[in-house]
């Protein structure tokens, strides 16, 4: 659709002097075009409007690529939000480019209070502060951040861990697993960092139960009176 009408476009260059915009044309086979159109009125010595020239450039094969691009952005939003982890992605310079449902629910921050932040914020709902984590690892190695990390281990590119989160929920803590990978543009260059979540707290607590457990008949067995063996 175009932005104006005829007669808008001619009355705003009347009055302001040029006019900007997108119009909808036809083309001599009958075809409906996109036009980037300028208008600009021409004046005599005398400063009366005498003509009024316009220049358009047809940009309808770029928006149809735009449309292409938007509705492949827009299918690719709902496959991340699908998704039943947690989903984290930063681009090289550490801003938020990716932060989906299953993150929001994990954190209770929106994804509009999140993408494009840097400075570390995506890692207060975490931590409770701004601070280094394990995506760092993709752009640099630092020991120090990867001792923040248990069971950390690496294949190829791609890193895993678990943590312990103290501010997740409210501040109650919970434990996650971290798979990260380096984002890579079509050269093969690291442009950003990619990370999925995952809330093993049930799992870390039903493995403390069996170890507790196991503890517990390791003692009776070494302390019980009546001779037994397994």
């Amino acid at each position: 659709e175009s932005d104006a009408t005829q007669q808008e476009i001619v009355e705003a260059t009347l009055t302001q002097g040029v006019w900007s915009g997108k119009v909808v044309n036809e083309r001599a086979d009958g075809a409906a075009i996109m036009v980037d159109l300028r208008t600009t009125l021409v004046r005599d010595e005398k400063d009366e409007p005498v003509a009024m020239v316009g220049i358009g450039t047809d940009i309808t094969e770029r928006m149809q690529v735009e449309q292409a691009l938007r509705a492949s952005q827009r299918q690719l939003t709902d496959i991340i939000d699908f998704l039943p982890d947690a989903m984290l992605a930063i681009d090289q310079d550490k801003r938020v480019i990716i932060w989906n449902k299953a993150i929001e629910t994990m954190t209770g921050i929106p994804a509009a209070q999140m993408l494009g932040k840097g400075d570390y914020a995506y890692t207060i709902p975490f931590y409770g502060e701004p601070r280094s984590q394990l995506m760092d690892l993709v752009f640099m190695d630092d020991p120090a951040i990867a001792a923040r990390y248990t069971n950390i281990a690496r294949e190829g590119d791609t890193v895993t861990a678990e943590a312990f989160c103290n501010a997740l929920y409210h501040e109650r803590g919970a434990w996650i697993f971290v798979k990260i990978s380096p984002l890579r543009d079509a050269r093969g260059q690291v442009v950003g960092a990619i990370e999925i979540i995952r809330d093993i707290t049930a799992r870390k607590r039903a493995e403390a139960a069996l170890r507790q457990s196991q503890e517990l008949f390791s003692l009776f067995m070494r302390h019980s009176p009546i001779y037994a063996y397994i």
